[in-house]
């Protein structure tokens, strides 16, 4: 059945639920449920997967009024934690359907019987029963992009190391408070990109800032990185999400609302709109008004940072357009002092951003 069909997808896909749920409760300040072969309870800090319930729960009616009965008795007999009284409800739910599927298939019976054993179990399943047979984990579900870790989001760039190793210039730029990095590597082969690629990656870990790899797929999935950032030209960002699934971050470079929008759709969670301002760092760049910029920030839900030809000297201009933060590469890694740049970067950011 169709009801059947959407209750096996949810669980194959569990954890983009897990995410979808913490967005949601995070945007409202709610406890989120949602039933499915595995349910999922989030709060804004705290995400839980019961893997209790049967599918014969799906082709009865009357399943779904029965746990908005339970929540609401639990949630107000437990008014201060409406967190874990969502799992005992839902968790009780899905034990009793179980059980209720055993009695009814040792009768060989039908839903008409089964149903009327999950009414009835619901009031016989006790407290040691219900923690014997509930299975439930929590979730540990990576950070998205999130406003704040895309104040300042630098962007590699090896034409200005002068003698010195990406990593140890990358690293002066995480000191300084590089709030995300990502990779960017157009003349390196394969093998040495995936070599850099590792040490960048660990150097992200140890200042815990976000780190992705510009367009290779195949590269983020080698080195388990946090993400990719794909432009128009690229992958497209449905096709991406497919194949890093649920967990990764997944930019996406966009220069109308509509490609914005589409991105969004598609499950990017972030968007780079730009050029902004006239940039050497990328010849094919073309340049967005502010305006623009401003209706795709009004046009989504998702953090946008804006790119090219951003410094120290300009940023300002950005204010009023809703961004969340700037991405840069000259205006870090082409300056004498990176780590004065970066924090000078940094601060005008957060004002501008404020303003």
């Amino acid at each position: 059945s169709a009801a059947s069909d959407v209750y096996k997808r949810q669980g194959d896909n569990y954890k983009a639920f897990g995410y979808m749920a913490r967005e949601l409760a995070r945007k409202t300040g709610a406890v989120i449920a949602i039933s499915g072969v595995i349910d999922i309870i989030a709060s804004p800090d705290r995400v839980f997967a019961l893997r209790n319930g049967d599918a014969m729960m799906s082709r009865i009616t009357g399943s779904g009024c029965m746990l908005t009965a339970l929540l609401g008795a639990f949630c107000g007999g437990n008014p201060d934690h409406i967190l874990e009284a969502t799992v005992c409800a839902v968790s009780l739910m899905g034990v009793s359907g179980e059980i209720a599927r055993e009695k009814t298939d040792a009768q060989g019976a039908g839903t008409l019987t089964f149903r009327t054993h999950l009414v009835d179990q619901i009031s016989l399943t006790d407290a040691e029963t219900l923690q014997k047979r509930t299975r439930l984990e929590e979730l540990e579900l990576a950070e998205k992009a999130t406003k704040e870790s895309m104040k300042v989001y630098a962007i590699t760039d090896r034409a200005w190391l002068n003698g010195r190793t990406l990593h140890e210039v990358t690293e002066e730029v995480l000191v300084a408070g590089a709030t995300f990095l990502q990779i960017r590597e157009k003349e390196l082969d394969e093998a040495h990109f995936l070599e850099e690629a590792k040490k960048i990656k660990e150097l992200c870990e140890r200042y815990h800032v976000p780190f992705v790899i510009n367009d290779n797929v195949d590269i983020a999935l080698e080195i388990d990185a946090d993400g990719v950032h794909v432009g128009q030209s690229d992958m497209e960002a449905g096709d991406v999400r497919a194949k890093l699934g649920p967990d990764k971050i997944i930019g996406v470079s966009a220069q109308t609302v509509g490609q914005a929008l589409l991105a969004q759709e598609r499950g990017a969670d972030y968007l780079g709109v730009g050029a902004v301002f006239h940039t050497d760092s990328k010849a094919d760049a073309a340049d967005i008004s502010h305006e623009t910029l401003k209706a795709i920030t009004e046009a989504v839900d998702i953090p946008v940072i804006a790119i090219g030809g951003i410094s120290k000297e300009n940023v300002s201009e950005l204010s009023g357009t809703g961004i969340c933060g700037i991405a840069v590469i000259s205006a870090i890694f082409a300056e004498k002092d990176i780590k004065n740049a970066t924090k000078k970067l940094k601060k005008l950011t957060e004002e501008m951003v404020e303003a």
